[in-house]
């Protein structure tokens, strides 16, 4: 019980509960000294009395709405966290699983970061390489809350990928890098991000809608 009357919300809801109650205690006192022999007195007593009780408790259920929409939506902030690199934070790697929508990084099966090790990798076949189609462009600089991202004003740079096109969204930085070869990371990793066209969307819906060029 000690712990429940700590809590803020519960202190904010039991007081204008007791003032209620108290008014309606003292307001039931003035009628009954008021008597019968002045019934029309009482009668706007108890007008002024009722509506004072629906303005307390129109004010009161207000406040119980604010407090629940307050506590939904800092437990939304708490769950949607942003997540860092920082060993020692609590939005760091050992926490990443109960960030949403980070859960996958326990449940999935694709997991990132991701271990090369040259001597094991397969190349698959018929493989081409990426055409890269860049040029210049304005961009934005951003904090995302996590790493330095530069958002492109427009749609114009692309990459093709079997003969599909994906234009570049957004570039961001990993310090160090998210990946690893060998077992070793390295200072920096540069992710390019691409959106697959609406054409080739559009005509194949199977294909992955991203792209991401990592660079180390």
């Amino acid at each position: 019980m000690a712990s429940l009357i700590e809590k803020p919300w519960f202190v904010a809801v039991c007081i204008p509960i007791a003032i209620l109650g108290t008014s309606a205690l003292v307001i039931s006192v003035m009628l009954s000294a008021a008597g019968k022999d002045d019934k029309k007195a009482t009668d706007q007593l108890t007008k002024a009395s009722i509506a004072a009780i629906e303005k307390a408790e129109h004010k009161l259920t207000e406040k119980i709405e604010k407090l629940a929409q307050e506590s939904h939506h800092a437990s939304e902030e708490h769950h949607n966290t942003h997540w860092s690199h920082d060993k020692n934070g609590d939005d760091g790697p050992t926490h990443w699983g109960s960030h949403s929508p980070g859960e996958i990084a326990v449940k999935g099966i694709r997991q990132s970061p991701i271990n090369i090790i040259t001597k094991s990798a397969i190349t698959t076949p018929g493989l081409s390489a990426i055409g890269f189609h860049y040029g210049d462009t304005e961009y934005t600089i951003k904090n995302n809350g996590h790493t330095v991202q530069v958002d492109c004003a427009d749609l114009s740079n692309t990459i093709a990928i079997d003969d599909r096109n994906y234009a570049l969204l957004q570039f961001h930085f990993h310090a160090r890098s998210e990946h690893l070869i060998d077992g070793e990371p390295y200072p920096m990793e540069l992710h390019f991000v691409h959106i697959l066209s609406d054409a080739d969307a559009a005509s194949d819906k199977s294909v992955a809608k991203l792209a991401v060029v990592g660079v180390m």
